[in-house]
């Protein structure tokens, strides 16, 4: 996707692009920090009423991550190969696209009654 597309945020300079990257990543772990803390403070009633949203905000949360290693590979994707550096970025790409799956399946299992809440 990202050697078709190019960069998925198209910025004139290098730095700009990592900067908005890395804004892109960090969002990442302080939502995952603070839908933890909202889930733990709410009441297991609470808790399924707003699961849709949560996992929503969760499920957006993930995928603009992963556009932000998108966007570090594709602005860097010629010196990456010269540094042996795209294996550690697809284990990242891998990595927060497992954490989506995995979120989705458990979705459907606690939905489907066979595993609760």
């Amino acid at each position: 996707l990202a050697t078709c597309c190019g960069p998925l945020i198209r910025v004139s300079k290098l730095r700009t692009s990592l900067t908005v990257s890395v804004i892109l990543l960090s969002q990442f772990i302080v939502i995952r920090i603070v839908m933890g803390i909202v889930m733990i403070s709410l009441s297991e009633e609470d808790r399924f009423q707003y699961f849709l949203v949560t996992k929503s905000i969760s499920v957006a949360s993930m995928l603009l991550a992963l556009a932000g290693l998108l966007n570090i590979y594709s602005s860097l994707e010629s010196s990456l190969s010269e540094l042996g550096i795209q294996a550690k970025l697809w284990i990242m790409k891998i990595s927060i696209s497992l954490i989506l799956w995995q979120d989705i399946a458990l979705h459907i299992l606690i939905k489907e009654n066979v595993i609760g809440s």
